[in-house]
């Protein structure tokens, strides 16, 4: 009610929001981004202190149009561009792996942990991971404090992956595939030892 009658409610017209999306300063930052990530798509261009440097964004400057010229490297302001550019394909696959079993060892937690304590701590870790990630969608979050917390949850579901595992000798395995029924029999009753 109180947006209605303030000037907030200008910003969140059709008009207003396609205007920004149009003046967009992160789809210049992409662009460039992305003729980076096409001239070195293998092992990308790696990380320091000069890996973004004058000399390489003058260097693509040349080959974006002239509306995409940067005067300063920005950050992507994506997390999953930001590893593409510095450690290519090959880096983006093993973060998004890595990314991977996090949410695959919560889930199992989650869904097969031997007390509530760990499924709880287990839906928690997942729900700051989510967030961590969506934040990363708009933010470069694997430097300063971001990274810290990047590594504190995986050692949390790590330390919580092994309490399940050391609690009562009981233990889930990562593996999602059974040879036959007899493996499958064994991780079933090996979830319901406790």
């Amino acid at each position: 009610v109180i947006m209605g009658f303030t000037p907030v409610k200008q910003a969140f017209t059709p008009n207003a929001i396609i205007k920004r999306i149009k003046g967009e300063p992160r789809k210049a930052i992409w662009y460039t981004y992305w003729k980076v990530i096409k001239d070195h798509p293998i092992t990308g261009i790696g990380y320091g202190m000069q890996t973004y440097n004058k000399k390489l964004l003058d260097r693509y400057n040349l080959k974006v149009p002239p509306e995409f010229n940067m005067q300063t490297f920005h950050a992507p302001h994506n997390t999953f561009i930001d590893v593409t550019v510095r450690l290519g394909i090959v880096g983006l696959a093993l973060f998004l792996y890595i990314v991977f079993i996090f949410v695959r060892m919560g889930w199992q937690l989650a869904q097969y942990g031997n007390d509530d304590f760990i499924k709880t701590w287990a839906l928690f870790l997942q729900a700051a991971f989510v967030s961590f990630l969506i934040q990363g969608m708009f933010a470069d979050m694997l430097l300063g404090v971001q990274i810290i917390l990047f590594f504190i949850l995986m050692a949390m579901m790590t330390v919580l992956w092994r309490i399940n595992e050391d609690h009562h000798g009981c233990s889930l395995t990562l593996s999602g595939t059974y040879h036959n029924d007899s493996m499958k029999k064994v991780l079933i009753n090996n979830r319901n030892c406790c």
